[in-house]
């Protein structure tokens, strides 16, 4: 999946086979992520994590927690007050929508949740894709990578022609796939040597890329007008052309 996404495009490419644009709507339509709203604020603030060590941890002198004891601290707790709910929010951004690679809690994740009343007014979703383009730009030479890898998966299993496997039609589209389904879809699409590809994508490729679409898009709408509906813009847009594309192909045949 890392080596299929494109950061400067924000898409799977999958040569011979299609584009898949990596967008919020993608992240809302797999995860049913908040996708309106203010920024996520994904950094390091003195304050709040002041905050959060006077608040949850006041023992750990100043160190960022690790994910087992905030595992076994929510074990522990009776009611689901702020307390736990800050800290559940905790483990789903270190473990999930921004795994780290250590063993601790992000420090980086704290802003965002010192306000409970306003988790739900950030934008989650274009938090998942710009933390994905972030670690494909620095992948290290570990090959480790963070970022919601499993969104990515998803992502892309949900755009083969899985044949007569019964795929439920269900949203957010996670809830479609368990382990067991995934792992029979991807033997069928691992070749021979161990890679993937070998299902075709019901995604068509198209001439034109979608960077270019985009770039046209904010060429041509008001200044006014939203990243979102922008994004909604360029991705139909896309779709026309796909299907220009596919027409253009039938003619020259």
């Amino acid at each position: 999946m890392v080596d299929c996404f494109d950061a400067e495009t924000c898409e799977l490419i999958m040569q011979g086979r299609g584009r898949i644009a990596v967008t919020a709507e993608s992240v809302a339509n797999i995860l049913r992520l908040p996708i309106g709203g203010d920024p996520v604020r994904y950094e390091y603030d003195v304050d709040a994590m002041n905050f959060m060590l006077e608040k949850l941890y006041p023992t750990e002198n100043g160190e960022a927690p690790t994910i087992k004891s905030i595992l076994e601290m929510l074990q522990l707790k009776e009611e689901a007050d702020d307390d736990f709910f800050r800290s559940w929010l905790m483990i789903a951004v270190s473990t999930f929508l921004c795994p780290t690679t250590a063993l601790s809690i992000s420090l980086g994740c704290y802003p965002a949740l010192v306000d409970l009343t306003r988790v739900k007014e950030l934008v989650w979703c274009k938090f998942v894709v710009d933390q994905l383009k972030v670690a494909s730009e620095n992948i290290d030479k570990k090959n480790s990578i963070r970022g919601c890898l499993l969104f990515l998966v998803v992502l892309y299993v949900d755009s083969l022609d899985v044949g007569d496997i019964q795929v439920p039609d269900i949203q957010p589209r996670i809830a479609a796939w368990n382990w067991k389904l995934l792992n029979k879809v991807i033997k069928l699409d691992t070749n021979r040597d161990g890679s993937f590809g070998k299902l075709k994508s019901v995604v068509q490729d198209s001439i034109f890329r979608m960077d270019d679409i985009r770039r046209f898009v904010s060429s041509k709408v008001h200044n006014g007008m939203s990243d979102q509906n922008k994004n909604k813009l360029s991705n139909t847009m896309g779709d026309v052309c796909v299907g220009f594309t596919e027409l253009m192909g039938k003619f020259l045949e």
